[in-house]
């Protein structure tokens, strides 16, 4: 159930990040937006590590009453103020514009043409769930997208477990040690995602983040008696390149609804 219930937040998400900014540039703001699973990933891990330490993990239901407290929280101000389309402020974003053009948002009225091509997109017919799976090439890139968050996840999930049971670090060392983890997909989703929107190429740096990744990751998992701070660097390299590479995937799908919308 709660895999399900999260599971409506990300797509909803990115189509709102798609309503607001234009092709050049949404790298880069899918890569910051991104960047909230690892900060949540590394908050989550140490509040973990600081209300159960020395308590057993008897406490690790009061973990989840405080996480799930600051998602009601967040949840409730979306609601409150976020807006799906730039349209409600009376805005228009052009698709062809760049997020660092100061022409990209035009006031509602400040052209007419612009006020007729908002209309007719408002007017378009919407394509359903059924037809859009059909169009060529959606269905193989959404299966090549849950495999591949299938795998990013199992290993970040299975990360603590190794460095402990293969590695013999301690669990205070391993909760740290994957934390670098995080702190790379900050780093990869924002610089690639940059980058792909400075060259105006997602595919290369999409490639070529999963292969430096999957490369460091096998060096990983044959590496023997690694010190903390080597260890680090590992897990950094890869959560930077895996993940960076994932988020340019995610700019990917937002530009082709983007184009199929159009």
């Amino acid at each position: 159930m709660e895999g399900a219930a999260q599971s409506m937040g990300f797509p909803v998400n990115l189509a709102i990040i798609c309503n607001w900014f234009p092709k050049k540039g949404r790298g880069l703001i899918v890569g910051i937006w991104a960047s909230c699973q690892p900060v949540g990933d590394i908050i989550g891990i140490q509040l973990f590590e600081v209300m159960c330490k020395g308590k057993g993990k008897e406490r690790w239901g009061s973990v989840f009453l405080v996480l799930g407290g600051l998602i009601l929280l967040m949840s409730l101000l979306n609601q409150i103020f976020l807006y799906a389309t730039p349209q409600k402020k009376g805005l228009v974003v052009l698709e062809t514009a760049s997020l660092w053009d100061n022409e990209q948002i035009l006031e509602k009225g400040e052209s007419q043409e612009k006020e007729l091509l908002e209309v007719g997109s408002q007017s378009e017919e919407k394509l359903s769930f059924c037809r859009t799976i059909m169009l060529p090439g959606v269905f193989a890139f959404g299966l090549a997208y849950f495999c591949l968050k299938f795998v990013l996840y199992g290993v970040m999930l299975q990360l603590p477990t190794f460095l402990e049971e293969f590695l013999n670090f301690s669990e205070e060392d391993a909760a740290e040690i994957a934390s670098f983890w995080g702190l790379g997909a900050i780093a990869g989703n924002v610089v690639l995602g940059m980058l792909s929107d400075f060259f105006g190429l997602r595919a290369p740096f999409f490639t070529g983040g999963l292969i430096a990744g999957g490369l460091i990751l096998i060096k990983f998992s044959f590496a023997v008696d690694l010190e903390l701070f080597s260890a680090c660097c590992y897990t950094f390299s890869v959560g930077f390149f895996a993940m960076g590479a994932a988020i340019v995937m995610n700019a990917i799908m937002g530009d082709i609804a983007k184009k199929l919308a159009s």
